[in-house]
């Protein structure tokens, strides 16, 4: 149960005002005001995207603010840096332990600042000094406990015995339990509460709307980069929260033309299991869109990852046309008519030291056909056909801009002879609303030639308008297959959180 928050009684600690932060073409926030007050628990809330992190970001000092100032204790700053933010009494609790796992708990808990008599470090003051406060804390953990072997709940035990010992007097909790079971999320949530008890603002970041209501006094719903709106807890609604969370203009939407119908099933993912996916099953029809949904973190990146052989699946068959093509290797797929458009464009799609000619040209490599005259051709025959803006099939691929960089990368895949399935992971993500309406024109073409096309978005309009079913994975299982004609934003928005 929410702690019990009064506004009569809070004093305002930190403050947003009209802060905004983009990342190119993207809007990561804009003109967020906010105020968050001591001895409470504030959550932040919103789709894949809607700005959480940034936020978080930009309150640790890891991101500048573009306009906009974070006021503190009554001072404003245009940004603040990392050793700034903890100076004044702002730290962070990440997703990923930000430890040295090598050492001790109270080696880490007093990481920088360690205690010391005369030059020698006092090991023995620092181990009895973490023992305390964790007494104090009212939580379990060993000071001389190598971090390496620590549960992640402990993890995140450290990590806020050390923000505590450092005196933080705001404590931002990034995605706490997205690695935590049952019993340890309770354990967590106890822990908040004394926190916030002992009066420090705590601002927790969550995809969870039940952990709204078990922990949080006030949350604020942010939506493509803007606050939808900030409510008390005790007289809000699952229902209001998932319509802000997912309330757009009509004008977001893409009309998919619709002019054929899915034929036969010719894709069957029959158990797949590996790394991050438990017991996945579906079926996709010759022309299908095949939309996948879910949280970061779900599983839907995952189960593309062991489809297309990147990660080792721990069971499952991979059946197209009544032929097992199960892969072992990214290789072994794309031989076998099954392509992927990466989520990570930058990090594990493009050749960035290379030209667009040799990005294009880089599968059909893959298979064994190194050529250099007619890569050349083949580029200049994919920069037509996509409308690639590029000075030359030599320029470099880096020189490109986001939205023609992700056309390179399909255009990879439509020069490789044989392809049935097309794996696009977040596809239009980065890119403006001009590349972004001529990859679902691609997409359309693709569909209306037989392909089938297993979409993979954190947009939740752009799901539902190209998909012709929906698949929705939660915490690595796939919960829900249905026609898109059966769900709606709201909807998969419950089916994402759990609701």
């Amino acid at each position: 149960m929410a702690a019990v928050w009064s506004d009569n009684t809070a004093s305002t600690v930190l403050s947003l005002r009209g802060i905004t932060k983009r990342f190119g073409a993207t809007r990561a926030l804009q003109g967020i005001d906010l105020d968050f007050y001591e001895g409470e628990v504030h959550c932040l809330i919103g789709e894949n995207g809607a700005g959480k992190s940034t936020l978080a970001k930009l309150l640790s000092g890891v991101e500048r603010p573009d306009s906009g100032a974070i006021v503190i204790w009554g001072q404003s700053y245009e940004r603040i840096s990392p050793h700034q933010a903890i100076e004044l009494g702002v730290s962070t609790v990440y997703q990923e332990a930000d430890l040295v796992s090598s050492v001790s708990v109270a080696e880490n808990v007093f990481l920088g600042s360690e205690t010391t008599k005369g030059p020698i470090v006092d090991w023995h003051s620092m181990r009895q000094k973490t023992g305390d406060l964790a007494t104090r804390m009212g939580v379990t953990v060993d000071p001389r406990a190598t971090v390496m072997g620590l549960s992640p709940m402990k993890k995140q035990v450290v990590q806020i015995l050390r923000a505590v010992r450092r005196e933080a007097r705001v404590l931002i909790l990034d995605e706490p339990t997205s690695s935590l079971g049952a019993s340890e999320k309770e354990a967590l949530y106890a822990l908040v509460r004394r926190l916030a008890t002992d009066g420090l603002a705590i601002i927790y970041v969550s995809h969870f709307l039940d952990e709204v209501f078990e922990v949080g006094d006030r949350v604020t719903v942010l939506k493509d980069g803007c606050k939808m709106g900030t409510h008390d807890v005790a007289t809000t609604s699952v229902s209001e929260l998932v319509r802000e969370m997912v309330g757009r203009e009509e004008a977001a939407f893409f009309a998919r033309e619709r002019t054929t119908q899915p034929g036969e099933v010719a894709l069957k993912v029959e158990h797949y299991s590996g790394p991050g996916v438990v017991e996945a099953s579906f079926e996709v029809r010759r022309g299908e869109i095949f939309g996948l949904g879910g949280l970061a973190g779900a599983g839907r990146t995952e189960l593309a990852n062991l489809i297309f052989g990147v990660a080792k699946r721990t069971s499952g068959r991979l059946v197209l046309s009544g032929r097992d093509v199960t892969p072992r290797s990214p290789a072994q797929a794309i031989a076998r008519g099954i392509c992927m458009l990466t989520e990570d464009r930058q990090g594990t799609g493009l050749l960035r030291k290379q030209s667009v000619s040799q990005n294009i040209a880089a599968a059909r490599n893959e298979r064994g056909r190194f050529w250099v005259r007619g890569e050349r051709a083949l580029a200049a025959r994919m920069i037509e056909r996509l409308r690639i803006v590029a000075d030359s099939p030599r320029q470099p691929v880096s020189a490109l801009s986001g939205g023609n960089q992700q056309k390179v990368l399909l255009a990879r895949w439509l020069a490789v002879e044989g392809t049935e399935v097309f794996i696009l992971d977040e596809p239009t993500k980065g890119v403006d609303i001009g590349a972004k309406h001529e990859i679902y024109r691609l997409i359309e073409q693709l569909v209306a030639e037989g392909k089938m096309i297993l979409l993979i978005s954190s947009d939740l309009p752009e799901l539902i308008s190209l998909s012709d079913s929906v698949g929705v994975m939660r915490e690595g299982r796939l919960v829900k297959v249905a026609a898109v004609t059966d769900v709606s934003e709201e909807s998969l928005a419950k089916e994402f959180l759990g609701a």
